[in-house]
C-alpha cells in the first residue's frame, strides 16, 4: 500500500493553514518555554523562535513553506510514481487475465472445432466405406453378369455358327441337286 499523501488542497491554501498551525504551535510552545531552549521542529524544517524579530520569523515561515512545498512536490512525485507502477501492474494483470481468458476461449473453440472436424471426417469415412463396399459389390455383380453375357454370347455364337453351317450345307446340297437335275434333264431345243 503506498504511503498516504497529503490532501489535494492548493499549495496556497496549504501554506496558509500550515502557517496558522505553525503559529499556533509556536505560540503554545512559547508559553511553556521563555528562553527558546526547546525549539519547535514540528515541520520539515526548524523554526527559529529565539530571535523575536518579525522579519526572521517571516523568513523562517517562508523557508518552512518552501520546505513544505518541496516536500509536497517530492511526495507527489513519489506518489505519482507509485500510482504509475500500481496502474502498470494493474494493467499488466488485467492484460494477462484477458490473455488467459482469450487463450482459454481459443483453446475451447479449437477443441470444439477439432471435435466437429473429427465427427465430420468420421461421417465421411463411414460414407466412403459404405460406398466402397457398394462399389465392390457392383463391380463383382458387373463382372459376374459380364461373364454370363460372354458365356451366353459364346453359346449363341456356336449355335448360330452351327445353324449357318447347316444352312450352308443345305444350300450347297440344293445347288448340287439342281445342277444334277439340269444335267439329267434333256436339252431344250431352241427353235
Amino acid at each position: 500500500m503506498p504511503p498516504k499523501r497529503p490532501s489535494r488542497k492548493s499549495i496556497a491554501a496549504q501554506s496558509k493553514s500550515s502557517s496558522r498551525r505553525c503559529r499556533n504551535e509556536v505560540a503554545a510552545a512559547g508559553a511553556d518555554d521563555d528562553y527558546g531552549a526547546n525549539d519547535v521542529s514540528m515541520m520539515e524544517g526548524d523554526m527559529d523562535l529565539n530571535d523575536g524579530d518579525a522579519e526572521s520569523g517571516t523568513e523562517s515561515n517562508a523557508n518552512d513553506l518552501r520546505d513544505l512545498e518541496e516536500s509536497l512536490k517530492m511526495s507527489m512525485v513519489v506518489d505519482t510514481g507509485l500510482r504509475k507502477e500500481q496502474r502498470q501492474r494493474h494493467l499488466e494483470t488485467d492484460f494477462e487475465n484477458q490473455v488467459c481468458v482469450v487463450q482459454e476461449k481459443i483453446e475451447e473453440r479449437s477443441e470444439r472445432r477439432k471435435r466437429e472436424v473429427d465427427h465430420i471426417q468420421d461421417d465421411f469415412l463411414t460414407r466412403l466405406l459404405t460406398l466402397s463396399r457398394r462399389k465392390s459389390e457392383l463391380e463383382t455383380q458387373i463382372i459376374k453378369e459380364t461373364q454370363e453375357l460372354a458365356d451366353a454370347y459364346l453359346g449363341l455364337k456356336e449355335e448360330f455358327e452351327a445353324v449357318l453351317q447347316g444352312r450352308h450345307e443345305d444350300v450347297n446340297e440344293a445347288i448340287t441337286s439342281l445342277i444334277k437335275l439340269e444335267d439329267a434333264a434333256p436339252p431344250k431345243n431352241s427353235s
